[in-house]
């Protein structure tokens, strides 16, 4: 073998694993708030656009939020972004919100009430040092609305972190969702009998309060604190009393009976265990 073939051999393996380590200092693909990572069409390795989820389902009247990073080489980090939207559809309210750092941003959608069942692209497109874009689908189905009644729940059965000032996540609540579809209602929340932990009557309420979600379905636990994270619109409905009486219009609202708040009580006497109450959904008098 000549000496000059053997120089090109070692030359190309020298390259190989120069390139090798490169692609392995890029940002690897993770997790974002809680769903996988989508990436756009790759116009540049060491640029490119990536989402929580590519495509969200959600009823027609109710909002949902894509989360979205614009991911660079550790050596390119952008300056400023400047972030767009195009082909929004009709029927459809789309909004970008900035976040933390200018290479990441949300996009809150949402869906009008009279908006046929379908799914809707948007497109949405982030620059720094070139223009990268990235499609995104809304997927609108029909709306089911959630009936009046008495109903009697236990604390336990879908208890929620509450995360509502800066405080640690020890604070808990029963969330129920209620599914308002087409059109505006006078909603009332009548609270009628609260057990507690410790198997009594308790004879004064524990707080609840009335909050429109910001994702479908309902979430895992409410984040109403710090903007960029914050999954329910504020502020809040509160109750007074025993009661809660509020105006609300088409979308998802989370009922949040509290169980506990900071600091936490170990008085099984003040822990609520089981509520019953009723709610009233009546049209909106005009």
């Amino acid at each position: 073998m000549s000496r000059s073939i053997q120089v090109f051999r070692i030359l190309g393996f020298v390259l190989l694993v120069v390139g090798m380590a490169a692609c392995e200092s890029l940002p690897t693909f993770d997790q974002i708030s809680g769903g996988q990572s989508k990436t756009s069409p790759t116009v540049s390795p060491a640029l490119f656009l990536r989402t929580t989820h590519q495509e969200l389902t959600l009823p027609a009247g109710s909002s949902t939020q894509f989360y979205l990073e614009l991911v660079y080489a550790p050596e390119a980090m952008p300056h400023s972004v400047i972030w767009e939207m195009q082909n929004i559809p009709q029927g459809i309210a789309a909004e970008l919100q900035s976040m933390v750092v200018p290479w990441e941003h949300r996009l809150l959608v949402s869906a009008n009430a009279a908006l046929a069942p379908g799914r809707y692209p948007i497109t949405v497109s982030a620059t720094a040092n070139q223009p990268i874009s990235l499609t995104l689908t809304v997927n609108v189905t029909p709306c089911a609305e959630t009936q009046s009644g008495e109903f009697t729940l236990n604390i336990q059965s879908n208890l929620v972190d509450l995360i509502t000032a800066g405080k640690p996540a020890d604070e808990h609540g029963l969330l129920v969702p209620i599914q308002i579809c087409d059109r505006s209602r006078h909603l009332r929340v009548s609270l009628k009998e609260v057990v507690s932990a410790a198997g009594t009557v308790m004879t004064e309420a524990p707080p609840f309060y009335l909050y429109r979600s910001l994702v479908w379905p309902a979430p895992s636990s409410i984040q109403a604190h710090y903007y960029w994270s914050t999954n329910v619109e504020v502020p809040r409905v509160n109750s007074t009393g025993w009661q809660l009486d509020g105006e609300v219009e088409p979308g998802l609202y989370l009922l949040i009976f509290e169980r506990d708040h900071y600091p936490p009580s170990s008085d099984p006497e003040t822990l609520p265990a089981a509520v019953t109450y009723q709610l009233e959904l009546e049209p909106r008098q005009q």
